[in-house]
């Protein structure tokens, strides 16, 4: 059974949430207006004749239903879901309005099934010239989680503030351009928290901070889901945030999370992962980016880099990984560099005198850019059960060689303990190739 705990919090009026004024009409918003009136036309056609699902669409089918883009237009396309709903911009990056489109819901000011400039225009840098097809199926449910926090009334405000801790470009102010896209769409008439969550699905850093703001706001534990604005959000003044870590989760993501698409991504692209290994790995992983706030797409580093799972068949180094990332929730994302072994930890207070049968264990691993005795911040050190430790090493080293992750080149790797209550979900590893 799931419940809502409800947070009952002040809307706040701030000078710093104005939105940004619209951009002036320009000599090239006639040929991009045109542009996504072909473009809707285009993708009309393509799901009339593909059964109303767009997620296979590509700029070269479109073309065969008469949109080309022009060499100087910027075009963002969505597919959500199962494929039957999607969105669009479209800019002239020579300086013309940007341009909306989606099939359902509010977006960028705009009602669904109607096209036009975004209201307010955008805060940020434009993107590059070029047609991009985002499909997120394998992201966030922007319906499932607005409901879930428009349930808590949970303010459009709070969720935009919170979204200013986690990295971005900075285009027009101290501020990300995803949180400024975010308090723009806010202060929009008629805005929603559907609305606000698809503007920041249209910035460069928007799936990122959506992750970690869901991860920070919804936890679960034991089955029950809870949902509160966390203690460190500051509407005021985004600015002096401090994120905690949040509670760790009992069981599998919640219905905000699409698990499934990323599932299906890990099996189709590595040979052999079971389905269970499949699902500890998406569920697992996606938790821990998304609360590291790191400023990059969770679904994305679980589907592209390679994972070292550490798992109960050496729990007690297992768990030590997981007290350490409790500290720490960036060290999930780790980089090789190769190290040797100097015993520096003899001299710590917490491994001075080891007990027979137990090794001092750090995390992250002293074969990391990110372990050893000159670490910053310093590494989590405890004693464990030596046969653990060792064996623990042995998979790591495995795991480098199987994953060839010394050849690539930044030599990173995420690092993602097993928890307890996956009693019986040994070491593995994703390579993601």
């Amino acid at each position: 059974m799931r419940r809502i705990v409800v947070a009952v919090i002040a809307i706040l009026t701030v000078g710093l949430l104005t939105p940004a004024p619209a951009t002036a009409s320009t000599i090239y918003d006639s040929t991009a207006a045109t542009s996504m009136r072909n473009l809707v036309s285009a993708m009309s056609m393509y799901g009339m004749m593909n059964g109303d699902n767009y997620k296979s669409v590509t700029p070269a089918a479109l073309r065969g239903w008469g949109w080309t883009p022009g060499a100087n237009e910027s075009v963002d396309i969505w597919v959500e879901g199962s494929g039957r709903s999607w969105r669009a911009t479209l800019t002239d990056v020579r300086g013309s309005s940007e341009y909306s489109y989606a099939t359902t819901g509010v977006f960028n000011g705009l009602a669904g099934n109607s096209r036009g400039a975004s209201i307010p225009q955008p805060a940020g840098m434009v993107q590059p010239a070029g047609v991009r097809v985002n499909s997120i199926t394998e992201g966030m449910d922007e319906t499932a989680l607005a409901a879930t926090l428009t349930a808590a009334s949970v303010t459009l405000l709070e969720v935009c503030a919170s979204t200013a801790v986690v990295p971005g470009p900075r285009s027009t102010s101290s501020l990300p351009d995803h949180t400024t896209a975010c308090l723009a769409a806010a202060n929009t008439s008629g805005a929603s928290m559907l609305s606000i969550i698809r503007a920041l699905y249209s910035t460069a850093s928007g799936r990122a901070a959506l992750a970690t703001l869901t991860r920070h706001f919804i936890t679960v534990n034991a089955g029950i889901t809870t949902v509160t604005t966390p203690d460190w959000v500051n509407t005021s003044n985004p600015e002096l945030q401090t994120p905690t870590p949040p509670p760790a989760y009992g069981g599998l993501l919640g219905a905000e999370w699409r698990t499934s698409g990323l599932i299906s991504a890990l099996k189709l692209r590595n040979a052999g992962l079971t389905e269970e290994q499949a699902t500890v790995a998406a569920n697992e992983c996606l938790k821990l980016v998304a609360a590291a706030a790191l400023g990059t797409d969770p679904y994305s580093e679980c589907k592209d880099k390679p994972i070292f799972f550490s798992g109960r068949d050496v729990p007690e180094a297992t768990d030590h990984d997981i007290e350490a990332l409790a500290t720490n929730p960036a060290w999930v994302a780790l980089n090789y560099e190769n190290r040797t072994r100097t015993n520096w930890y003899r001299s710590d207070p917490r491994c001075i005198s080891l007990e027979t049968g137990t090794d001092c264990d750090e995390y992250p691993f002293n074969a990391t850019a990110q372990g050893g005795e000159y670490a910053a911040p310093p590494v989590s050190l405890k004693q464990i059960d030596s046969a653990q430790n060792q064996n623990q090493g042995s998979y790591y080293s495995a795991f480098l060689t199987a994953c060839k992750v010394r050849e690539r080149p930044a030599m990173d790797f995420l690092a993602v303990p097993v928890p307890e209550s996956l009693v019986e979900v040994p070491t593995f590893r994703v390579c993601n190739p």
